[in-house]
């Protein structure tokens, strides 16, 4: 669990497609503080965050918890994504435990809802 008053890193970026000037998300990512040593490979890095955390501290995610939700656009994050205020988007909110239940790091992320499709494919086995 999270303590109050605890200070995790914290940083927003702004996901885009190649060749589009329209941004597909925004995220805000927080960082356990544990990896504070990480704020440094943020900028240059060039791979998920989370690997980041196992490579450099060799945890592994065991656990991610996934929420879904229709939501609209608050004023800043429409600006920030070129987007409708208030219009439809999809929240996906991301959370990254350790074996020992950990949270290593919590991600969200905002889609405008015209330029995102949640795709997936369920096989039953057996």
């Amino acid at each position: 669990p999270i303590s109050v008053g605890e200070r995790w890193l914290f940083g927003v970026g702004i996901r885009y497609r190649k060749d589009d000037d329209f941004p597909v998300c925004l995220t805000r990512v927080y960082i356990n503080p544990d990896f504070n040593d990480l704020a440094r490979r943020l900028r240059s890095r060039d791979d998920a965050i989370y690997k980041l955390i196992e490579k450099h501290h060799k945890v592994t995610v065991a656990r991610v918890e996934q929420q879904m939700a229709a939501v609209s656009l608050s004023r800043d994050d429409a600006l920030n994504l070129k987007a409708k205020v208030h219009g439809p988007a999809l929240r996906t909110l991301r959370l990254y435990y350790d074996s020992d239940d950990r949270l290593l790091e919590v991600s969200d992320s905002v889609h405008p809802g015209e330029r995102f499709t949640y795709f997936m494919t369920i096989r039953k086995s057996g």
